[in-house]
Protein backbone atom coordinates (compact mmCIF):
# COMPACT_ATOMS: atom_id res chain seq x y z
CA UNK A 1 0.00 0.00 0.00
CA UNK A 2 1.33 3.37 -1.00
CA UNK A 3 1.98 6.09 1.54
CA UNK A 4 -0.22 9.19 1.29
CA UNK A 5 1.64 12.03 -0.32
CA UNK A 6 0.57 14.99 1.80
CA UNK A 7 2.26 17.45 -0.50
CA UNK A 8 0.14 16.34 -3.48
CA UNK A 9 -3.05 16.53 -1.38
CA UNK A 10 -2.11 20.03 -0.21
CA UNK A 11 -1.53 21.17 -3.81
CA UNK A 12 -4.88 19.69 -4.95
CA UNK A 13 -6.70 21.29 -2.00
CA UNK A 14 -4.99 24.61 -2.79
CA UNK A 15 -6.10 24.44 -6.41
CA UNK A 16 -9.72 23.65 -5.43
CA UNK A 17 -9.83 26.48 -2.86
CA UNK A 18 -8.17 28.90 -5.30
CA UNK A 19 -10.57 28.01 -8.11
CA UNK A 20 -13.58 28.38 -5.78
CA UNK A 21 -12.30 31.77 -4.59
CA UNK A 22 -11.80 33.03 -8.17
CA UNK A 23 -15.28 31.79 -9.16
CA UNK A 24 -16.90 33.55 -6.17
CA UNK A 25 -14.95 36.73 -6.90
CA UNK A 26 -16.02 36.68 -10.56
CA UNK A 27 -19.67 36.02 -9.65
CA UNK A 28 -19.71 38.80 -7.05
CA UNK A 29 -18.08 41.23 -9.48
CA UNK A 30 -20.64 40.37 -12.17
CA UNK A 31 -23.56 40.85 -9.77
CA UNK A 32 -22.22 44.19 -8.54
CA UNK A 33 -21.63 45.36 -12.12
CA UNK A 34 -25.27 44.60 -13.00
CA UNK A 35 -26.53 46.64 -10.04
CA UNK A 36 -24.11 49.51 -10.74
CA UNK A 37 -25.38 49.65 -14.33
CA UNK A 38 -29.02 49.69 -13.17
CA UNK A 39 -28.28 52.45 -10.65
CA UNK A 40 -26.52 54.56 -13.29
CA UNK A 41 -29.31 54.04 -15.85
CA UNK A 42 -32.09 54.93 -13.39
CA UNK A 43 -30.26 57.77 -11.63
CA UNK A 44 -30.80 56.15 -8.22
CA UNK A 45 -28.09 55.53 -5.63
CA UNK A 46 -26.58 52.10 -5.10
CA UNK A 47 -26.50 51.91 -1.28
CA UNK A 48 -25.13 48.34 -1.08
CA UNK A 49 -23.72 45.88 -3.60
CA UNK A 50 -27.20 44.65 -4.57
CA UNK A 51 -29.51 47.36 -3.20
CA UNK A 52 -30.74 50.52 -4.91
CA UNK A 53 -32.72 52.92 -2.76
CA UNK A 54 -33.77 56.52 -3.15
CA UNK A 55 -36.45 59.14 -3.29
CA UNK A 56 -38.13 59.74 -6.63
CA UNK A 57 -40.90 62.09 -7.70
CA UNK A 58 -44.00 60.63 -6.09
CA UNK A 59 -42.38 58.53 -3.36
CA UNK A 60 -39.51 56.22 -2.47
CA UNK A 61 -38.14 53.31 -4.48
CA UNK A 62 -36.18 50.27 -3.22
CA UNK A 63 -34.75 47.37 -5.25
CA UNK A 64 -32.67 44.56 -3.76
CA UNK A 65 -31.65 40.91 -3.94
CA UNK A 66 -32.47 38.73 -0.97
CA UNK A 67 -32.85 35.12 0.09
CA UNK A 68 -36.12 33.27 0.57
CA UNK A 69 -36.38 29.92 2.32
CA UNK A 70 -37.64 27.46 -0.28
CA UNK A 71 -38.17 24.48 1.99
CA UNK A 72 -36.66 23.50 5.30
CA UNK A 73 -33.60 21.45 4.55
CA UNK A 74 -33.68 22.44 0.87
CA UNK A 75 -31.82 25.73 1.11
CA UNK A 76 -32.64 29.22 -0.03
CA UNK A 77 -33.65 30.86 -3.29
CA UNK A 78 -32.28 34.22 -4.40
CA UNK A 79 -35.12 36.66 -5.07
CA UNK A 80 -35.19 40.11 -6.63
CA UNK A 81 -37.63 42.58 -5.06
CA UNK A 82 -38.60 46.02 -6.33
CA UNK A 83 -40.95 48.17 -4.25
CA UNK A 84 -42.23 51.70 -4.42
CA UNK A 85 -43.90 53.61 -1.60
CA UNK A 86 -46.28 56.30 -2.85
CA UNK A 87 -46.28 59.71 -1.27
CA UNK A 88 -50.08 59.93 -1.64
CA UNK A 89 -52.40 57.74 0.41
CA UNK A 90 -55.03 55.68 -1.41
CA UNK A 91 -58.30 54.77 0.33
CA UNK A 92 -58.28 52.15 3.12
CA UNK A 93 -57.54 48.58 2.01
CA UNK A 94 -56.94 49.66 -1.59
CA UNK A 95 -55.58 46.92 -3.87
CA UNK A 96 -54.90 46.66 -7.59
CA UNK A 97 -53.69 43.60 -9.46
CA UNK A 98 -53.69 42.35 -13.04
CA UNK A 99 -54.07 38.77 -11.76
CA UNK A 100 -57.14 39.52 -9.67
CA UNK A 101 -55.70 38.24 -6.38
CA UNK A 102 -57.72 40.66 -4.24
CA UNK A 103 -57.97 39.63 -0.62
CA UNK A 104 -58.75 42.53 1.71
CA UNK A 105 -61.82 44.38 0.47
CA UNK A 106 -64.70 44.23 -2.02
CA UNK A 107 -63.65 44.61 -5.63
CA UNK A 108 -65.29 47.16 -7.91
CA UNK A 109 -65.24 48.45 -11.48
CA UNK A 110 -64.48 51.98 -12.59
CA UNK A 111 -66.58 52.25 -15.75
CA UNK A 112 -63.40 52.42 -17.86
CA UNK A 113 -63.77 49.25 -20.00
CA UNK A 114 -60.08 48.98 -20.94
CA UNK A 115 -58.97 49.36 -17.32
CA UNK A 116 -61.68 47.12 -15.83
CA UNK A 117 -60.80 44.33 -18.26
CA UNK A 118 -57.08 44.42 -17.39
CA UNK A 119 -56.99 45.30 -13.68
CA UNK A 120 -58.94 44.14 -10.63
CA UNK A 121 -59.26 46.78 -7.91
CA UNK A 122 -60.71 46.81 -4.41
CA UNK A 123 -61.15 49.24 -1.53
CA UNK A 124 -62.99 49.33 1.78
CA UNK A 125 -64.84 52.42 0.54
CA UNK A 126 -65.70 51.76 -3.10
CA UNK A 127 -66.66 55.40 -3.82
CA UNK A 128 -63.30 56.58 -2.46
CA UNK A 129 -61.58 53.93 -4.58
CA UNK A 130 -63.29 55.18 -7.73
CA UNK A 131 -62.45 58.78 -6.83
CA UNK A 132 -58.78 57.84 -6.32
CA UNK A 133 -58.60 56.12 -9.72
CA UNK A 134 -58.61 59.24 -11.87
CA UNK A 135 -58.08 58.77 -15.62
CA UNK A 136 -54.36 59.59 -15.17
CA UNK A 137 -53.96 57.02 -12.38
CA UNK A 138 -55.83 54.34 -14.34
CA UNK A 139 -53.55 55.00 -17.32
CA UNK A 140 -50.48 54.85 -15.02
CA UNK A 141 -51.57 51.49 -13.57
CA UNK A 142 -52.27 50.06 -17.03
CA UNK A 143 -48.80 51.14 -18.17
CA UNK A 144 -47.20 49.78 -14.99
CA UNK A 145 -48.91 46.37 -15.18
CA UNK A 146 -48.05 46.11 -18.90
CA UNK A 147 -44.37 46.53 -17.96
CA UNK A 148 -44.56 44.53 -14.69
CA UNK A 149 -47.38 41.95 -15.12
CA UNK A 150 -46.62 40.22 -11.81
CA UNK A 151 -46.71 43.52 -9.90
CA UNK A 152 -49.36 44.61 -7.47
CA UNK A 153 -50.49 47.61 -5.48
CA UNK A 154 -51.45 47.25 -1.84
CA UNK A 155 -52.30 50.49 -0.07
CA UNK A 156 -49.58 52.99 -0.89
CA UNK A 157 -47.07 50.29 -1.91
CA UNK A 158 -46.46 48.93 -5.41
CA UNK A 159 -44.24 45.89 -5.55
CA UNK A 160 -42.94 42.79 -7.25
CA UNK A 161 -40.77 39.92 -6.04
CA UNK A 162 -39.48 37.29 -8.42
CA UNK A 163 -37.38 34.19 -7.96
CA UNK A 164 -33.81 34.46 -9.15
CA UNK A 165 -31.59 37.30 -10.20
CA UNK A 166 -32.61 39.75 -12.91
CA UNK A 167 -30.34 40.44 -15.83
CA UNK A 168 -29.12 44.01 -16.18
CA UNK A 169 -31.63 45.14 -18.84
CA UNK A 170 -34.61 43.53 -17.07
CA UNK A 171 -33.58 45.04 -13.74
CA UNK A 172 -33.19 48.51 -15.26
CA UNK A 173 -36.48 48.23 -17.18
CA UNK A 174 -38.35 47.11 -14.04
CA UNK A 175 -36.92 49.89 -11.85
CA UNK A 176 -37.77 52.47 -14.54
CA UNK A 177 -41.37 51.16 -14.70
CA UNK A 178 -41.66 51.59 -10.92
CA UNK A 179 -40.09 55.05 -11.04
CA UNK A 180 -42.53 56.17 -13.73
CA UNK A 181 -45.53 54.63 -11.92
CA UNK A 182 -44.69 56.41 -8.65
CA UNK A 183 -44.53 59.76 -10.42
CA UNK A 184 -47.74 59.24 -12.41
CA UNK A 185 -49.74 57.82 -9.48
CA UNK A 186 -48.79 60.89 -7.44
CA UNK A 187 -50.65 63.11 -9.90
CA UNK A 188 -54.41 62.93 -9.40
CA UNK A 189 -55.32 64.58 -12.73
CA UNK A 190 -53.82 66.05 -15.86
CA UNK A 191 -52.99 69.23 -13.93
CA UNK A 192 -49.77 70.03 -12.09
CA UNK A 193 -48.28 67.51 -9.68
CA UNK A 194 -50.05 67.42 -6.33
CA UNK A 195 -48.40 69.58 -3.68
CA UNK A 196 -47.83 67.34 -0.72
Amino acid sequence: MEDTNWMELAVIAGIVVGFTFVLLLFTTKTIRKRWRQAAAATGLPLVEATRIEGGVPGGKLVAYEGDRLVRVGRGHQVTTTVMGDLRVSPPDLFEASPQGAITTAPSFTTGDAEFDEAVVVAAKDIDAGREFLTPRRRKALLKFFAAVPEGGMFGSVIGRTRDGRMRSKALTRTIMAFKSALEELDRPSDGPRSAR
